[in-house]
């Protein structure tokens, strides 16, 4: 199992949200049947999707084991920390959606992650056990 430690992220609403840890070829399957004209996948002709998948692996690539930004002319370290945005998933009429973030999903997984962490309301945090 490879993933992103949970520390590493920062969620967009920690007071009603919790971070959960899912499969990710269950994540974009799921997806692909509940929501098919949203599902995002790495073999996207969209170039813009292919775009956005591109940029988020080079940011994962650059601070998930490095937490510090970087100047991309000099390579200098600056000292404060940088975190990932957990993609933001929710059921709705018992299908899944995603808020934000199918892009980096595909990314995580083009990068050889098994597993990520999402933010979920916390009143469906049992729902996403099917997704473990």
């Amino acid at each position: 199992m490879k993933y992103i430690p949970k520390d590493r992220y920062a969620m967009i609403y920690p007071g009603e949200d919790i971070l959960i840890l899912v499969d990710i070829d269950k994540f974009l399957n799921r997806l692909k049947n509940d929501d098919p004209d949203f599902y995002i996948s790495s073999d996207t002709k969209s170039l813009s999707s292919q775009e956005r998948i591109k940029k988020s692996m080079d940011y994962v690539t650059n601070y998930s084991d490095d937490p510090r930004i970087f100047h991309p002319k000099t390579g200098e370290r600056w000292n404060y920390e940088v975190m990932l945005e957990p993609t933001e998933a929710g059921f709705y009429n018992d299908k899944l959606g995603v808020r934000n973030g199918r892009h980096r999903m595909v990314a995580l997984k083009n990068l050889g992650y098994t597993h990520a962490y999402i933010e979920v309301p916390q009143d469906q945090k049992d729902l996403f056990k099917i997704l473990a």
